[in-house]
């Protein structure tokens, strides 16, 4: 059986999983009960949005195993930017072909 674990690379200040306690280098071994993968915290992510229950992680953290709420109802997000003023801006001289 492949188990899948993720550790944190991150945690932003004041963000979701920072509330829940979580650190840099916590383990998420499982996902309301179900093995670790992309796809189950995807699914427990959407449903949370659609006023579902919050997700529940195992983490495992140093020596200590605890399970925590992660207190998000946003849905999934995909960060992408967006060009506010007029005119050429610095990222666009960035791709620009060379």
């Amino acid at each position: 059986m492949l188990t899948f674990v993720k550790s944190l690379p991150s945690v932003l200040w004041d963000s979701a999983a920072f509330n829940a306690g979580l650190t840099v280098g916590s383990e998420i071994l499982a996902v309301n009960g179900r093995d670790f993968d992309g796809d189950a915290i995807k699914a427990a992510i959407k449903a949370a949005a659609n006023g579902g229950p919050a997700p529940q992680l195992l983490v495992h953290d140093g020596d200590v195993y605890k399970t925590v709420a992660l207190d998000w109802h946003g849905g999934l997000r995909y960060p992408r930017l967006e060009k506010v003023g007029k005119g050429p801006g610095t990222l666009d001289a960035l791709l620009a072909p060379r």
